[in-house]
């Protein structure tokens, strides 16, 4: 019986994975420059510097599950554990958390508030990534959820949604012709902030 094709089986394909190999190395390692420097002086709100961080910290989770990949050749772990579902549920933290909070910076709500709705956020979020990888380390496909892997999932779910539902009810408010924020309102025009 023949072998399958493997991603070298001939000269070319070697030289493909190994250039392949060459630039995830090289993307990793500016990765983790990048993210230990936006734990110094980020030039952004308090809120959206903490996005950025996080989202690069579960970004560095999601190499690491990519690096797992490619030194085992493969996309499952155990009998059926999807390592597809982690890597790419860590991946996109870069962007929700960001996104998150500049809704929050939209609506502008007051600092400490718009931290305690990302640290909500940031919490299900988390807790989703937990629950994948509780599921796909135990070797289980990605539907066929045990009990405390769905109970992240939910729980990290809620949170994720309550804290994106609190942002744009936010915006939403200050949006509204009565809100004292409202350029123009009926308190008169509302500072724009520093520098402007």
């Amino acid at each position: 019986m023949e072998s399958p094709p493997t991603s070298t089986s001939t000269a070319f394909d070697g030289l493909v994975f190994s250039l392949m190999g060459s630039l995830v190395t090289l993307v990793g390692i500016l990765t983790v420059l990048i993210t230990v420097r936006s734990f110094f002086r980020v030039d952004a709100s308090r809120t959206l510097a903490w996005a950025i961080r996080l989202g690069l910290v579960l970004m560095l989770v999601s190499q690491a599950v990519g690096v797992q990949m490619i030194a085992e050749g493969g996309n499952t772990f155990g009998a059926a554990g999807a390592l597809k579902v982690p890597h790419a549920v860590a991946l996109h933290a870069a962007q929700v958390l960001p996104a998150l909070a500049l809704v929050l910076l939209a609506s502008r709500a007051g600092e400490r508030h718009a931290l305690r709705v990302l640290a909500v956020g940031a919490t299900g979020y988390v807790g989703l990534l937990a629950s994948v990888m509780a599921q796909t380390y135990s070797g289980r496909a990605a539907l066929d959820l045990a009990v405390v892997p769905a109970g992240l999932a939910l729980l990290g779910f809620g949170l994720l949604v309550g804290s994106g539902a609190v942002a744009l009810s936010d915006l939403a408010a200050s949006r509204s012709p009565t809100s004292p924020t409202t350029l123009g309102g009926p308190t008169g025009p509302a500072p724009l902030g520093p520098g402007v």
